[in-house]
Order: structure tokens, then sequence, then C-alpha cells
């Protein structure tokens, strides 16, 4: 048997990439932070956040240099960096402090997530066929992607060897090799000319090619039985402004979901505790009252990280305080989804499996109960997202 550490830079991408293996009966753990790694418990994966998406390339490399010295007496044959679908964050300075501390010369980056119209040609990403930065991302408010070509983005921190190669053709002896893909059919004649060099070499990709990774040599496979607790009532949070996640809230709202109105200085330092129990009444009312409700962020001008810090603390703080009312937490939102989380206290998250990819459901252990506990990306899932995790929760009980 053997384990694998999957290391992402934010909860969401922990979360879509450990329940690709979770879903295919191998069990997965997720460590919500790095303070959260303990010595393993048994074989299989276990995926940590690190929180890294938004820091300087030197904070972001160490970072994940100190999570790769922790495990080193751990028993990992296998380390994986989940990278956003994207290209958001500082890859390449996280791939070159991994291979560096690991003592491994040799990077697989397959970024491609055909089912998400995430697709690689050429070196080139992109997202449902328009290069990344013409597209959705490439505006976003807080933390656009202003290239397309992969390369560019891996050595725009640091000074990497990048090469390119095509679905299944052997990969470069050092350095990081970018595999195109277009179809899952690609990604799975990739894994299969690269899953027999992965003791050796740090693999990279997206939740598309974590897919391709259940297929690791070695992991144990234990499928565990159970239902979904019923839905109950639903709190759905949105700290998103993707265009997504606004068009997902608006749906939701026509399914029946009330909006608590958020004040301005939520999203400042000025928010206080007054606020926050106003807050809490009202929403509790409305829960109580409709079986849901929706908090969710609204664009107040140009983003900062500061602003994006307070709105994921004040956010997740206010969430917390509701949840004792709820049996089912939907949340729109890495940073978010870490607010709440930190608002929560000690915590116990995991994977199942996903309702559409990328939008992962689990189970959280949190406060002395067990909720339903499903999360994605901002920029990712259909319109009708909501309306699909009600049905699936409604008919696996």
């Amino acid at each position: 048997m053997a384990r694998a550490l999957l290391i992402a830079d934010d909860l969401t991408g922990a979360m879509d990439g450990g329940v690709q293996f979770a879903q295919a009966g191998i069990p997965a753990r997720i460590w919500t932070d790095v303070e959260a790694m303990t010595p393993p418990e048994g074989d299989g994966v276990y995926a940590v956040n690190t929180e890294t998406r938004h820091l300087p390339p030197e904070q972001a490399a160490e970072a994940v240099a100190d999570v790769c010295r922790r495990a080193a007496s751990w028993g990992f044959a296998y380390y994986i960096k989940k990278t956003d679908s994207a290209l958001r964050g500082r890859i390449g300075a996280e791939l070159a402090a991994m291979c560096r501390t690991l003592g491994r010369e040799q990077t697989v980056f397959v970024p491609a997530w055909p089912e998400n119209g995430r697709t690689t040609r050429d070196g080139v990403q992109y997202l449902r066929g328009v290069p990344l930065h013409e597209s959705s991302v490439g505006r976003d408010a807080f933390d656009p992607v202003l290239q397309t070509n992969i390369a560019d983005i891996l050595t725009k921190d640091v000074s990497l060897p990048v090469c390119l190669r095509r679905p299944g053709q052997a990969p470069a002896p050092s350095g990081v090799t970018v595999y195109d893909g277009e179809t899952r059919r690609e990604l799975h004649q990739t894994a299969q000319t690269v899953l027999p060099l992965a003791e050796q070499a740090v693999c990279a990709g997206c939740a598309g090619f974590c897919e391709e990774l259940t297929a690791l040599p070695g992991l144990p496979v234990c499928r565990s039985g159970g239902n979904a607790p019923p839905l109950g009532r639903v709190l759905l949070v949105s700290g998103s402004l993707h265009p997504t996640s606004a068009a997902q809230t608006r749906s939701a709202q026509v399914l029946g979901y009330p909006a608590l109105p958020l004040p301005a200085t939520l999203y400042a330092a000025d928010f206080t505790g007054e606020q926050a129990a106003a807050l809490t009444a009202q929403g509790a009312s409305l829960l109580d009252r409709e079986g849901r409700l929706l908090l969710a962020a609204r664009s107040r001008g140009p983003a900062d990280a500061e602003t994006a810090a307070y709105t994921a603390g004040h956010l997740g703080a206010l969430a917390a305080s509701l949840l004792a009312r709820a049996d089912t937490l939907v949340v729109f939102g890495g940073d978010t989804a870490m607010g709440i989380l930190r608002a929560l206290g000690p915590c116990r998250l995991d994977p199942v499996c996903q309702i559409t990819p990328g939008v992962v459901y689990a189970r959280l252990r949190a406060c002395g109960r067990q909720i339903n506990f499903v999360s994605k990306a901002g920029s990712l899932g259909p319109q009708d997202v909501v309306a699909r995790v009600e049905a699936f929760l409604k008919t696996s009980v």
C-alpha cells in the first residue's frame, strides 16, 4: 500500500483534488491548513491547503517547502501539486520549491480539465475555447491572469526550464514538462506514460489530472458506505465576485433563497460586533422561517487583498454563527470556505464525491455534529448548481 500528499493553494483546490480519489474508493483526508497536519493514520491521499494563492512568490514557495519538510518522514510515495484550473497563484515558485525540497528533478504538469472547459493546445491554456487572458479570469477583479502561454505563467516568478509535450510522449528528464490535453482520452494517454515515473517526479495539474492519478500504483481502495444526511435547512454563502458565481446566486434567489442584505462595512475593518449580532438575528429568523438563506458578497469597487481578507473573515464568521440552524452548507469560493472553517474552530472535512465537475460534496464534522458541506471555486459549476445540489441531497438519503 502507499500514500500520496496533495498540496493545494486554497481550500476548494484541496477539495476538488481530494474528491477525485475519494469517489474512486481511495481513502482521502483534507487538512484544512498546514497547522492541521498530523502524522497519517493510514495509507491513502492526504490533501493540504497551504493558503498560498495570494501570497508573494517567495512566501508561497517557503510555505510549500515547509509542508514538504514536515511530510518527509511520513512515508509519502507520491507528491502532487494541485493547481488552479485557471492557472492563478504562484505555480512556478511552488513547483520549484517542491522539487528543491524533495530532491526531485522532474515535474509533469497536466493543466487540462476538459469536463470543465479547461484545455491545453500547443502550450496555451484555453477556457471554453478562449485563451485565458481573454476570458473571464483575465478580467478577474482581484487576481487576473494576464498571460495565456503556460511557460510564461510558470516562469513569471522563478527561473524554470519548461518543455512542451503532446499526449503520451515521454517527459523531459528534468525541469517542467507541460502536456497538451483537449479530451479525457488524451489525459488518460498521458497518465499511462507518466504514472510509472510518479515516485521519482512531482505530478502537477488541476482536478482533471487528479482523476487520472487515482491509478497511482499501491493506493488502497476501500469503499465506505453511508448516505448523506437530509438536505434540511440550507445556508448558501458566496464570497466570490466571479460572474459564474453571481449568475448562480441569482438563480438561487429565483429558486426561493432569500438574500440577507449585507452592509458595506462587512468588507472593511469597521464591521462591528453589534452589526454582526444584528445580522445573525435577522439571518436566523429568515433561515428558521424559509428553510433557506443566501449570504452573498457584492462588488464594492476595485478589489484588493485587504478587502478580500475582510470579506472572507467577516462573511465566514457570520456564516459560522448561523450554522447551528442549518443542515447543509453550500459555499462558493475557497477564501470564503476557509473563513467559515476558521470561525468554526477544530473540524474534520471528508470529501465524498462530485455533484457536478468541480462541485464537491463532503461531510463536515464541527461543533459536535455532522452536516452536509458543498464547495466549489467561484468560476466553476453550472448556473443551476444550487438546484442540482438540492436534487442530489434529496435523492441520496
